[in-house]
């Protein structure tokens, strides 16, 4: 496939979506802002609706590996409209302001940083995999991967879209009545979150075994392992908005940064020491280091959640413990008991 001449045309007419992208409204952010969830929720699925309805139609009329192209584009033409009219009487235009230029670029620049560094950390384990393991296993692990991903990335759509602004919303505050205030609102995201691993633990190999054929008997392991280290993901999703939101992008980009060199050193050891389950288990702590720099930011800023942190994966802990005793009292033995 990297031989594919038609990757030279893919790859360019799927980036066409990025330019739409830019040109689309600032109604988005102004609705995140305002935590309008229920329209910005209407929004897209309006757009996603859109989007498949144009790809099947396209894909009726002249099946071909462009037409999923073409879909990308369309899905991205049909938000870039819709952001326009989607707060009436709000309206864009091109314009130039200073101070604005100035706070940008001081801004600006880590969240640059930030990005790019979070892109490199969240596909390292694909980039190197890909490497390391043959074809047939990178596909496992990739079904495993995304089915533990699930509540990963629930926290993180709920941080992007409900946490950071709502702790923005708050930053005039003193940071103890701030922090006061992130402890009694995260307490219960924690909790939820907390049983929605457990359980994806305990039955995960079985909705695997349910879901895909013999061939992909392996991702019936990787797949708790990976949900249990994945908790990390959720303490740190949970936390990293209040840096944001106190004009802190520095240790998002410092927390990545760790991220990406822990997995690009980690990810090749593990896997000449003890295989592919050394690799998993690398993947699935990726997110520890993340957590561990904003811990330092946090401290630093005074809004510590340490406490809580412990208190809520002690409540982790405790919760899968009694679920995989159930599971085992009614015969099912144990998640991982393919490489037990």
């Amino acid at each position: 496939m990297s031989n594919d001449q038609r990757l030279l045309w893919l790859i360019p007419i799927v980036g066409l979506s990025s330019i739409f992208d830019g040109f689309s409204s600032s109604t988005i952010h102004t609705l995140q802002r305002r935590i309008d969830l229920g329209k910005l929720i209407r929004f897209d699925l309006l757009i996603q609706v859109l989007t498949l309805s144009t790809l099947i139609l396209w894909s009726w009329w002249r099946p071909s590996i462009w037409t999923l192209a073409f879909g990308v584009v369309a899905g991205a033409v049909y938000r870039m409209v819709g952001t326009h009219w989607l707060i009436p009487g709000y309206s864009n235009r091109f314009a130039w302001d200073r101070d604005a230029v100035k706070e940008i670029l001081f801004f600006g620049r880590w969240m640059f940083l930030a990005t790019a560094v979070t892109f490199l950390n969240e596909q390292a384990d694909r980039l190197i995999l890909g490497k390391l393991l043959s074809f047939k296993v990178l596909g496992v692990y990739t079904v495993a991967f995304t089915l533990a991903s699930i509540p990963r990335e629930i926290v993180k759509q709920l941080s992007h879209r409900v946490i950071f602004p709502a702790i923005a919303s708050l930053v005039d505050q003193s940071r103890s009545t701030l922090r006061a205030k992130i402890l009694r609102q995260r307490r219960l995201i924690l909790m939820g979150f907390a049983m929605l691993f457990a359980v994806l633990v305990t039955v995960g190999d079985q909705i695997i075994a349910v879901l895909y054929d013999q061939r992909y008997a392996e991702a019936t392991w990787m797949m708790p392992i990976l949900c249990c280290g994945f908790w990390f993901s959720v303490l740190f999703h949970t936390t990293n908005p209040a840096l944001l939101a106190i004009g802190k992008p520095l240790y998002t980009a410092q927390s990545n940064l760790a991220g990406f060199v822990v997995m690009g050193l980690g990810i090749p050891l593990a896997f000449s020491a003890f295989g592919t389950l050394g690799a998993i288990i690398l993947i699935a702590l990726s997110d520890m280091p993340l957590y561990i720099v904003s811990l330092y930011g946090l401290w630093r800023e005074k809004l510590s959640l340490i406490v809580q942190d412990i208190q809520s994966t002690a409540f982790f802990i405790g919760v899968l413990a009694l679920f995989l005793i159930i599971r085992h009292s009614l015969g099912f033995g144990l998640p991982i008991q393919a490489i037990l």
